[in-house]
């Protein structure tokens, strides 16, 4: 009984929702005019006993209330929802749907401006016929990535004289998760099947492949000492190989980033999404959290909600799997990386992964 009888209740309030919507109205510059008129008309009317005064009084005063009326008519009975993409980026242009529902079933509504106030998008539409749903689409871009919650909603129509602005509002309560900026590196995958490696990498580390040649430091091994600039500078000159990827790769954040928060999660979801592209089998680490090691579509959406959530918690230390697996640690420029991990500094020079107008760099220090 009482599990019936609040099944019920449930089902009227969303049947009266939208009647119980709150609605305001305002008098617009047209109709103040028409208003002040009418009193000036008025009172000549009563002046000089004149009925033809009476008569446009009794014209412009019905104009008023047919104005008020069917304006009444067409804010009534309205709901409203907006629906976005299943993934959002950051910083990424998204088409935003708005949907609003005439649930009148005899009287249609006319020339509604729907407002978005969350993301400051705006949408009009001409005719809603009754028990039907007009829909509309305006470009929105989310500014930042992690949890987001819509705000209000309105619709306001003018209808049919202009004389009365009359709008309800619509309380958000949807949510989404917006996905990190990813940002195209395939430039950082030079070839396949290269050496002993699967792909080789546009950063310093241990491979087969020429990276640079700088000066000799001190520690350096002797079989890196590339002779032909040595012989040409008079000075040993050292080579640095580029890295190579072979099996699996996992992605660490170290935490304590700082100001360099947001270009390390750019950074590891652009990774992310070029191992994807390239078929490796990846997983991420970040704070306590962690991805199962695997590829594809569906475990790029994982980590890039996995990143999208991350607020810089310093990643646990953990013991390496097997030989095989290639681990990228991530971490703010000064930090030292673990025993078996390829350290890679965000420093500046990734910050053109938060500006999308910016063009990628192709050189880039491990």
């Amino acid at each position: 009984m009482g599990e019936g009888m609040l099944f019920s209740r449930a089902i009227w309030t969303e049947r009266l929702r939208p009647a119980l919507t709150p609605r305001w109205v305002t008098i617009t510059v047209p109709g103040a005019l028409v208003l002040g008129g009418c009193l000036f008309i008025g009172m000549l009317a009563i002046f000089f006993t004149n009925n033809l005064f009476y008569f446009l009084v009794a014209m412009i005063l019905g104009f008023v209330a047919i104005s008020g009326v069917l304006s009444e008519v067409s804010i009534r009975g309205l709901d409203m929802r907006r629906t976005v993409p299943a993934s959002v980026h950051a910083q990424a242009p998204v088409l935003v749907t708005l949907e609003v529902s005439n649930l009148k079933t005899r009287f249609p509504s006319y020339c509604l401006h729907v407002r978005d106030e969350t993301l400051d998008g705006e949408a009009f539409l001409l005719h809603v016929p009754p028990g039907e749903v007009g829909c509309q689409r305006y470009q929105a871009v989310f500014r930042r990535r992690g949890p987001y919650t819509f705000g209000r909603a309105s619709i306001h129509t003018a209808f049919p004289f202009g004389f009365f602005r009359k709008w309800a509002v619509f309380e958000g309560a949807d949510s989404i998760v917006v996905l990190p900026i990813v940002r195209d590196l395939d430039f950082m995958f030079r070839s396949q099947a290269v050496g002993s490696g699967d792909f080789r990498t546009a950063f310093r580390g241990e491979g087969t492949n020429l990276y640079s040649v700088r000066e000799y430091r001190w520690g350096d091994s002797s079989r890196l000492i590339h002779w032909k600039s040595t012989a040409r500078l008079m000075e040993v000159m050292i080579k640095d190989l580029e890295r190579e990827v072979s099996g699996r790769v996992t992605l660490e954040l170290a935490g304590g980033f700082g100001a360099r928060l947001e270009p390390a999660v750019a950074l590891a979801a652009s990774l992310c999404n070029l191992l994807t592209k390239r078929q490796i089998h990846f997983r991420v680490r970040c704070g306590t959290e962690s991805t199962v090691t695997d590829g594809g579509p569906r475990h790029l959406d994982v980590a890039l909600r996995l990143l999208a959530l991350y607020s810089d918690e310093p990643c646990e230390a953990r013991d390496l799997v097997g030989k095989e697996e290639h681990i990228l640690y991530l971490a703010a420029p000064g930090t030292r990386a673990p025993a078996g991990r390829h350290l890679l500094e965000v420093g500046p020079e990734w910050d053109w992964l938060l500006d999308p107008q910016a063009a990628p760099k192709r050189r880039l220090a491990g």
